[in-house]
């Protein structure tokens, strides 16, 4: 049994249609010499005659008055088909902002396979600190993964977890009181790595060599933990 290619249809219902191979050369913006090879291959494959060529015009057998009918449907059903893949295609850009520990690391993949599916979808990632990204939900971005307070409800939860404090081996909190700590002026969940603005700096030693000091003897410890919880948000309007 032998494929049929959709070609090879066409040019067969567009001479069934039009009367005459010239005709449907034109209609097909082919040569008559091509389309006559295209018939030939039509008749070997379902290993028929389809037109009576003694005359003049070729005449369609009743074989070919048989096929026509199968014809039609098959080109209707393919055309059908590519109509519909195409109508529910996805393509456009998509705004996506989140912290950078995440598109380093849980992004990578899971975008990798995201435009393997997608391929006429454009994603633009923007990272950083998430509480800026939040207010521009809808402006400057389509989807937001955000950490959030305990209390937030809008958007689709996505992780909840326990924050923790981070200090030195060395460190011991109960000797400080007040407990000195490293906070932005903005209220910001995460602190970034400097330059800082004047006066944002711890004082007396430079930022980045205090860190660099620091990371080497660093190490988690837990105390009394504080929840937080990471949800993306989508703009209330759709996209």
């Amino acid at each position: 049994m032998h494929d049929i290619d959709t070609a090879l249809l066409r040019a067969f219902v567009a001479v069934v249609d039009t009367g005459n191979f010239s005709r449907a050369a034109r209609r097909l913006n082919r040569t008559q010499s091509a389309l006559s090879m295209q018939i030939k291959r039509l008749e070997d494959a379902v290993e028929t005659v389809l037109f009576e060529r003694s005359v003049r015009p070729p005449s369609i057998t009743p074989a070919g008055e048989l096929f026509v009918a199968y014809a039609r449907e098959m080109l209707a059903l393919n055309d059908a088909a590519i109509k519909t893949i195409k109508a529910n295609k996805t393509a456009g850009q998509v705004r996506l902002a989140l912290m950078e520990d995440y598109a380093s690391t849980i992004l990578a993949p899971v975008l990798t396979q995201f435009m393997a599916e997608n391929q006429d979808v454009q994603v633009e990632v923007h990272t950083g600190l998430t509480n800026s990204f939040v207010d521009q939900l809808g402006v400057q971005f389509d989807l937001v993964i955000a950490m959030v307070p305990i209390g937030y409800n809008d958007g689709e939860l996505l992780y909840s977890g326990k924050s923790v404090w981070g200090g030195a081996a060395c460190f011991e909190p109960r000797t400080f009181d007040p407990l000195p700590l490293a906070l932005n002026r903005n209220r910001q969940l995460l602190r970034p790595r400097g330059p800082f603005p004047d006066g944002d700096a711890p004082r007396g030693r430079h930022p980045q060599r205090t860190r660099r000091r620091a990371a080497s003897a660093c190490r988690v410890r837990t105390t009394e933990p504080q929840s937080a919880r990471c949800s993306i948000s989508r703009p209330k309007t759709a996209i």
